[in-house]
Parts: structure tokens; sequence; C-alpha cells
């Protein structure tokens, strides 16, 4: 798998062959790369201490899509004059369904279990401290998060949605490339 950008354009290549999904907006938007690279040594100390591969294909997105870099901790992805489309989070109840706005990426940070820790409530976290401690927060959206799931593959992250009012844990997509695939744009 390689994520790469021609001309500012997104594209992902498997076995030489180009992933596109369908109604995909991705060769449509151009992305800024960050102004640094990210921390290798952040990364290799979560490597480390949580047992887990970060994938390439999502460093690569975090520079080449990073777009502005608000703070040590976060970026904003560009789309070049474009607004990202919200992705739809089916969640468990039947009645709701929150729509998540990639406008804030999470950059990888040494201590994501604390991280966690202060965004959901102490009693959710103490019961479900063994998965949180698997999890790495990506994105942010008004207090609900998406993280990189590492508890099932420590080399293949799936990404997972936190809802920290509910609180509950609910799987989105099965790894990097199924979201990467679903990014699309508003229509002007």
């Amino acid at each position: 798998m390689k994520l790469f950008t021609d001309n500012r354009k997104l594209s992902i290549l498997h076995k030489g062959e180009e992933l596109v999904a369908p109604d995909s907006k991705l060769s449509q938007i151009s992305f800024a790369p960050l102004k640094s690279p990210l921390d290798r040594q952040v990364l290799y100390h979560l490597e480390t201490s949580l047992g887990i591969r970060y994938p390439q294909l999502i460093i690569d997105f975090l520079e080449q899509c990073g777009g502005y870099e608000a703070s040590t901790r976060y970026v904003y992805p560009s789309a070049l004059g474009k607004a990202f489309k919200p992705i739809g989070v089916e969640l468990r109840c039947p009645d709701r369904r929150w729509f998540f706005d990639l406008s804030c990426f999470q950059l990888p940070e040494p201590d994501p279990f604390a991280t966690l820790s202060a965004a959901l409530p102490p009693d959710f976290v103490q019961q479900n401290e063994t998965l949180l401690r698997k999890l790495v927060p990506l994105a942010w959206d008004n207090g609900f998060l998406l993280c990189l799931d590492f508890s099932r593959n420590p080399g293949e992250p799936a990404i997972a949605f936190i809802d920290p009012k509910t609180p509950v844990i609910h799987p989105m997509f099965l790894n990097f490339i199924d979201f990467v695939l679903r990014i699309g744009y508003l229509e002007a």
C-alpha cells in the first residue's frame, strides 16, 4: 500500500493499482502538506510502549495532507479551497446519527491513554482501560473522537468512533484505507 500525492492530489496505490471508492472525490482534492515531518521519536515511543507498528500510510497521510499546523498537537487538513464533507457515523442507537467533521487531526503523541482519560468519564476509563490503551486519537470534532484501534491487529488499525457523552466506543472502519476512501468535499 502506498499513499502519494501528485500535484497535491491524493492517490492510494495497492500492488500498482489505484484504489478508488465509488463516488470518490479524492482525485479532485488538492492537499497542503505539513511544514515539517512528524516526530519520529514520538512514533518510535508509541510503537515500543504500545507494542504496535504505526502504519506508514497514516504517517504519509498526516504529513502530505495535514495542511496547517495550529499547534504541536493538531493539524488542520487543507483541501485548498474546498471544505471536507463530514463522514456519517451510524451509532448503535437507531435514532442517533453523527456527522463527523474532518477539520482537526491530532498528531501522534507519547501518551495517547492520558489524552483519552482526560476526555472521558473516569468510570468509563476504568471499565475499558485495556481497550483504551490500544487506541490512538486521530481526529476530534467537538469532543467526539476518531481513534486508530490497534486492539485486534497491532500492525493494521481499524478506526473507532468514541462518543464521550454516552460514552461508547463504536467500530467505524475496518482500516485506514477504508476511512481515506470515504473522504469527500462539499459541493459549492
